[in-house]
């Protein structure tokens, strides 16, 4: 089992759309059990009407060596389970404390190191983004160019493809989309990765197609419907990524904090100066 995933139930989510049709019966399941519920093989197989063969073959799918480790880590994780939308009292707070947490499970410290180290190697750094992860795209270049690297946002389609001809083995391409489903900047990814770009994806899909493509897949925390902005902005989960990276950076080099503290400063001039 990968250990970045402390809660199954944020694993079996995160993975929920490379499941079979049985697999996602096995994990709806799993996600709406009560807490005194029997989870034997036995007892599973015969209330979904499925073998227990494919109770194992779902446990396997997920990094278990077979479904008596899964239902054994499973009751543990139970304990960190989140609300249930029924549960909710203040449906925004509950919604940011839910993506915090799940954030939080998905962390892997490793993964964000490699990343960071990366990104102060290579030359250019390339984010793509459309709608608001474009919006995100841009806030991120701006936050690291103030730091001395250079960033570029490409949140426009046709940008994307002219932008094939500019980045190279010299280039980082970093593709944002919640929900991993923004075709425009997967291909665009994926062909940063053919002229020998590191790419880096951040979504709330981690699919084993994804980890082939790309170098990392940064998972972001899964809550359904939240692209539609029915609660809360679909920004929220790539925020807190991009904050951990942001954070990072400063912290990984001495000279990168006195870029910082020399552009803020300067900025600070230029302020005052007009203002006057």
């Amino acid at each position: 089992m990968n250990k970045q995933y402390e809660s199954i139930l944020t694993f079996i989510e995160s993975k929920y759309e490379e499941f079979t049709d049985v697999e996602k019966i096995i994990a709806d399941y799993f996600y709406n059990i009560d807490d005194d519920d029997d989870i034997s093989s036995k007892t599973v197989a015969n209330k979904l009407f499925i073998s227990e063969a494919a109770l194992t073959r779902f446990a396997k799918k997920l990094g278990f060596s077979g479904y008596r480790e899964f239902s054994y880590q499973f009751k543990e994780s139970k304990e960190k389970n989140f609300n249930k939308p029924g549960e909710l009292q203040v449906p925004v707070l509950d919604t940011y404390q839910e993506i915090l947490s799940k954030s939080y499970y998905l962390f892997d410290d490793r993964k964000f190191n490699k990343v960071v180290k990366k990104i102060l190697q290579r030359r250019r750094i390339f984010i793509y983004g459309l709608g608001s992860s474009g919006l995100l795209a841009e806030e991120f270049a701006q936050r690291i160019q103030r730091i001395g690297i250079d960033a570029e946002a490409i949140r426009d389609s046709h940008q994307l493809l002219l932008n094939h001809a500019r980045v190279n083995e010299d280039s980082l391409a970093i593709g944002i989309t919640y929900s991993g489903k923004t075709k425009e900047v997967i291909n665009a990814l994926k062909y940063a990765k053919d002229k020998g770009a590191y790419t880096i994806l951040l979504s709330s899909l981690d699919t084993e197609e994804f980890n082939q493509n790309f170098d990392q897949v940064l998972p972001m925390a899964l809550k359904k419907n939240l692209e539609l902005s029915n609660i809360i902005s679909p920004q929220f989960p790539g925020m807190i990524l991009l904050d951990i990276l942001y954070m990072k950076i400063l912290n990984n080099k001495k000279e990168t904090l006195e870029i910082f503290n020399q552009t803020t400063n300067d900025l600070l001039s230029t302020t005052r100066k007009d203002e006057e």
